[in-house]
């Protein structure tokens, strides 16, 4: 892997930083910017996600339903009203973020 390579498959601080917004109290990330971070399709995480529910407590993510949306869109005005209602993306807290992972690497 060349140093551009490297650079391109880097992921700072900064920009899990600009992804991290507040939904029902909670500081969360979307599964579509799970997805960019990891190198992954949304479509697939999705579909692991779904499948390997009972791998995650109930409070560590949730689906966003209109009103988390309105909420996102406010934090985010460059949040795309089709992407996100074409299937509304879970959320994930916290230390579902720390754990997440571990359900992609298996």
């Amino acid at each position: 892997m060349n140093s551009r390579e490297s650079q391109k498959n880097t992921v700072t601080d900064e920009m899990i930083m600009n992804r991290i917004y507040v939904l029902r109290g909670q500081k969360v990330m979307i599964d579509i910017d799970l997805a960019v971070l990891y190198q992954i399709d949304v479509a697939k995480m999705r579909m692991l996600t779904g499948k390997k529910t009972g791998r995650f407590p109930d409070d560590f993510m949730f689906r966003l339903n209109l009103e988390d949306y309105d909420s996102l869109k406010r934090q985010d005005s460059t949040v795309n009203r089709n992407t996100l209602l074409t299937d509304f993306p879970f959320a994930f807290t916290d230390l579902c973020k720390a754990l997440h992972n571990s359900v992609y690497v298996s």
